[in-house]
């Protein structure tokens, strides 16, 4: 058999591996190195690029660099239309594959089976996981990945409430629920009791949005609208906190869906009246959290009630400045001065038994056993207190920890005779707390984080990892994806465990597995022998060509 024939009967498989690595390389090695080391990354990148051009034998080296620049492109197009609508991206990408098919053929030269191959690869390993999501491959496998109807304006990034089930837990999520002509037409026939109401029905009816549920069935995730019985089981701060408190939810069963919309709490002149003075702020903000909260709980509970759903109510709740509830069969009843129980935890001490409280410019820690509030931390002109708090352990086996995301963010702990203490800062304005986990029991807890490069000046935040040690973050892993927000550890029923994470201002949504594979190291590896191989084959060119001159 002639080996130079058997060689070019397998040569579509190394046009077709080497397209899907090159998609791989670049996303998860030149793109990070850019993203991550600046100037540095640039002149990295700029000798790998050298390295491999040189290693590629003379006579090939036109063909492989066109065949490169159609790969990646091809692997781009297809990621930028992933998620339009069905139709749409059908015919982008029909017309995308045609044209680059046809220039490959033309310009490249590799053959119309190479190029052919190559490009139904391509194809299938982007409807399998757009190569623009490829970068969370070097830490996480993706157990699913979609993307829910969403109208950014109305809601920045899908929120995650999660239902406890007997054996695991689903998550519950929203997604843009237009009515159709004949559902709108009925409820404009009934939409009669007050003289605006008709005009309300108009204004809300293309920003209304359904409850979807995420589980895990048989081995695979499902996804469907949320039966409305299981409204109850929902704690709707869960659901409502990115726009509280200035937007109110409305709460309704239609068909046999739970659907909801969102309604201003003040109307234009009450806010511009609100923002025009500062030194009321506080004490008017207080009242206006107050109203939302009461009015968002009330239209809440008669959903419920209508959906013929029974409440599972959190054990704690604050009723005008007065949390109560019960905690192990003993009444709560202490005055604080806020609206919001953000998490149960051991702030003070290992093993106690306390709540976190947020105000108006004012947390408090309180003490479930002695029922008093044991700590309290007032909001300064440099550091602020907004709604997006995280709580959490900085050691393994440790007290928790308050990680606020103001501007800058900050880590606060609490002294076991109450007093708050600063023990980090963020060094830029940009990082944002997004979790904290305990992936593994031997280990530290992760503090999971949205933050910019250190050496590039600009904003763009990479989900990152890190581990609190002596007053820094030392970082883990990154993964050089942005906009990643509302991480939400889930146990599924059987008792996997999985991340969901959403994309800002997108709608779409990731449920992510840890994974221990060498990625990165493994594609370094790679690209290293491809380069060993080039720089063979030049050598055996050399070889063969003084034999002939010979």
């Amino acid at each position: 058999m002639n080996p130079s024939k058997t060689s070019r009967r397998w040569m579509w498989l190394v046009y077709l591996l080497w397209a899907l690595f090159v998609n791989g390389f670049n996303m998860w090695v030149i793109g990070p190195l850019v993203k991550d080391l600046a100037l540095l990354g640039v002149i990295a990148v700029l000798l790998i690029i050298l390295l491999w051009l040189t290693s590629i034998p003379a006579y090939a080296r036109k063909k492989w660099i066109t065949f490169t620049v159609f790969a990646l492109l091809l692997g781009q197009g297809l990621s930028s239309v992933a998620f339009y609508p069905t139709d749409s991206r059908i015919i982008y990408s029909v017309i995308m594959l045609l044209g680059l098919f046809f220039l490959a053929l033309f310009i490249t030269k590799a053959g119309w089976r190479n190029i052919l191959v190559s490009t139904l690869g391509i194809l299938v390993a982007t409807i399998w996981l757009p190569v623009s999501e490829w970068p969370f491959l070097t830490h996480f496998t993706i157990a699913k990945e979609g993307r829910m109807s969403l109208i950014p304006a109305d809601i920045p990034a899908l929120p995650w409430a999660v239902i406890n089930g007997k054996n695991g837990q689903s998550l519950v999520t929203l997604s843009l629920a237009v009515p159709t002509k004949a559902q709108l037409k009925e409820l404009a026939s009934e939409s009669t009791h007050s003289k605006n109401s008709l005009y309300n029905l108009l204004q809300s009816a293309d920003h209304e949005y359904e409850l979807v549920q995420i589980r895990h069935v048989g081995g695979h995730t499902e996804v469907r609208p949320l039966p409305p019985r299981d409204m109850g089981k929902i704690q709707p701060w869960d659901l409502i906190s990115s726009t509280f408190p200035f937007a109110i939810s409305h709460w309704k069963v239609v068909d046999n869906h739970v659907i909801t919309y969102l309604s201003p709490t003040l109307d234009a002149e009450s806010a511009t009246s609100l923002g025009l003075e500062p030194v009321s702020y506080p004490g008017n903000f207080l009242a206006l959290s107050q109203q939302a909260w009461d009015t968002d709980m009330s239209e809440w509970q008669e959903a419920v009630t209508t959906a013929g759903s029974s409440m599972v109510l959190p054990a704690l709740e604050i009723h005008h400045n007065v949390l109560e509830g019960e905690w192990h069969g003993a009444p709560i009843h202490v005055p604080v001065k806020g609206q919001i129980v953000l998490s149960e935890g051991s702030f003070t001490s290992r093993g106690a038994h306390q709540v976190l409280v947020e105000g108006a410019d004012i947390l408090q820690v309180v003490d479930l056993n002695s029922q008093q509030v044991v700590g309290t931390y007032h909001a300064t002109l440099t550091r602020g207190l907004p709604h997006n708090i995280v709580t959490g352990p900085l050691r393994q086996g440790g007290r928790d920890a308050i990680f606020v995301n103001a501007t800058p963010a900050y880590i606060l702990t609490v002294q076991k005779d109450g007093q708050f203490h600063l023990v980090y800062t963020a060094p830029n304005d940009s990082l944002r707390f997004e979790a904290v986990l305990q992936s593994k029991p031997s280990d530290p807890p992760e503090i999971i984080t949205n933050d910019p490069s250190a050496l590039r000046d600009v904003p763009t935040r990479y989900f990152t990892s890190y581990t609190y040690r002596q007053g820094q973050l030392y970082r883990n892993w990154r993964v050089y994806e942005t906009n990643v927000v509302n991480v939400q550890p889930i146990q599924w029923v059987g008792g996997r465990e999985d991340l969901a994470v959403s994309i800002y201002g997108s709608g779409e949504y990731l449920i992510l597995r840890r994974s221990y594979l060498p990625v990165l190291p493994a594609t370094a590896v790679a690209f290293v022998l491809i380069c060993l191989v080039g720089f063979g084959l030049r050598i055996r060119e050399r070889r063969s060509s003084r034999v002939q001159s010979s």
